[in-house]
């Protein structure tokens, strides 16, 4: 599951990420989400953060790619 987190100011950094996406659901699940699908339609960058976070925090491994704004 590929997500993005861009914050728009210059100079810093974009994160392209892909997420297993049964972890992915574990981590929504947890935070209350339950509509994924509902989830990835309205996300923002915010929201990618929140879930890189998450995945750090459990020690789960993404792939992320870091792209200069």
């Amino acid at each position: 599951m590929f997500m993005e987190l861009v914050t728009w100011e210059e100079g810093s950094n974009v994160y392209q990420c892909w997420f297993n996406k049964k972890k992915l659901i574990k981590v929504l699940n947890s935070l209350g989400i339950s509509n994924w699908k509902q989830f990835l339609y309205n996300y923002n960058a915010d929201d990618t953060e929140m879930i890189m976070n998450e995945f750090e925090k459990r020690g789960w491994k993404f792939k992320k790619e870091t792209l200069l704004f």
